[in-house]
């Protein structure tokens, strides 16, 4: 039977476990995790890594402008996407475009995510909210992983795949979008709920198509499937991530584990928790190993991401692999 959390106060611990600090200047009573004070300087020491791959990016960024280069992969798709046609003709490089400003625009939301880390790990949070976190960046760099998955090299040169697979795919990323804000609008009854449903019919019985033929279209019970580019679950995409970048996370699991964190699975939080000589549960670490990796493993996912964005556009992005080359080299313990 485990002791209740909670039973002290709002935060179930002791008054004695209570803990002083400063916050925005302000100072509070409120209990933090326990962490040991050794561990301090192993948290900064990824704060600071996790600052440092920020600014990097954000410089690299201003620097390149997301600009693609001549006979970058983007530059040949676009290239190919121009000879395409379908049912309303020739296509046009649209595609191309709107790969790069989906994964991009991932990109970016994943940098927020890592903002949010580095003020837990000097706040010391490093047990319940950062599993969300994590969670939410291998999420964002599964759909890029899918979204801009490569072939592998062949006759000393990169090819990318096919570019109208590559076009199902967006379209596959798009129209879940949609559909997402049309049932979401709807269910709050928000005033732009018409506009949505609008846009999912625009894209189901125009757009797609205009652009597809009849035979690469499959109508699964009013699911459209595209050249058979099933969009994967969150939990696959995880998986399409680890392929591609040729890394043994067991991505699969550890987002079956991210999950359970997450969604407050009781046990998970248990295994966060000590039992004091009071009887009371109180958020603790013996060590920080835990968020360490977790966070290590955060920082890998968006530089992973922000290389394959890169090498996508043909910019020089050697500075991820040096920042990849820190990153590891920082201790766990």
């Amino acid at each position: 039977m485990h002791p209740p959390i909670g039973t002290s106060g709002a935060f179930g611990s002791p008054a004695s476990d209570t803990v002083r600090w400063r916050i925005l200047g302000r100072v509070s009573s409120r209990p933090a995790p326990f962490v040991p004070d050794s561990q301090a300087a192993v948290l900064d020491g990824l704060a600071d890594a996790i600052d440092t791959v920020l600014d990097a990016q954000f410089d690299w960024i201003n620097r390149t402008r997301w600009k693609p280069v001549q006979h970058s992969p983007y530059w040949h798709e676009a290239r190919l996407l121009r000879r395409q046609k379908g049912p309303g003709g020739r296509w046009d490089d649209s595609v191309a475009v709107d790969a790069l400003g989906l994964s991009t625009t991932f990109l970016v939301a994943m940098a927020q995510n890592m903002e949010a880390l580095a003020s837990l790990l000097r706040a010391r949070q490093v047990i319940v909210p950062l599993p969300p976190l994590c969670r939410s960046l291998l999420e964002a760099a599964g759909r890029v992983a899918w979204m801009l998955e490569p072939l592998p090299a062949r006759e000393g040169r990169v090819d990318y795949i096919d570019v109208r697979i590559r076009a199902a795919r967006i379209a596959a990323v798009q129209l879940e979008d949609y559909t997402r804000m049309k049932t979401v609008t709807k269910n709050l009854k928000h005033a732009s709920a018409p506009k949505w449903g609008a846009e999912v019919r625009k894209l189901r019985r125009d757009r797609l198509p205009d652009r597809f033929l009849r035979l690469e279209i499959d109508d699964q019970d009013g699911h459209l499937v595209i050249l058979k580019q099933q969009l994967p679950g969150l939990r696959e995409s995880a998986d399409v991530f680890e392929r591609l970048h040729h890394i043994d996370w067991k991505a699969g699991g550890l987002y079956d584990y991210l999950s359970n964190s997450t969604h407050s699975t009781p046990h998970a939080l248990f295994e966060l928790t000590a039992v004091t000589p009071e009887g009371y549960r109180r958020f603790e670490l013996e060590d920080a190993c835990l968020p360490c990796r977790l966070c290590k493993m955060a920082i890998f996912t968006m530089l992973h991401t922000w290389g394959l964005i890169a090498g996508y556009i043909g910019q020089l992005h050697e500075v991820v692999d040096q920042l990849g080359r820190t990153v590891a080299a920082l201790p766990e313990s």
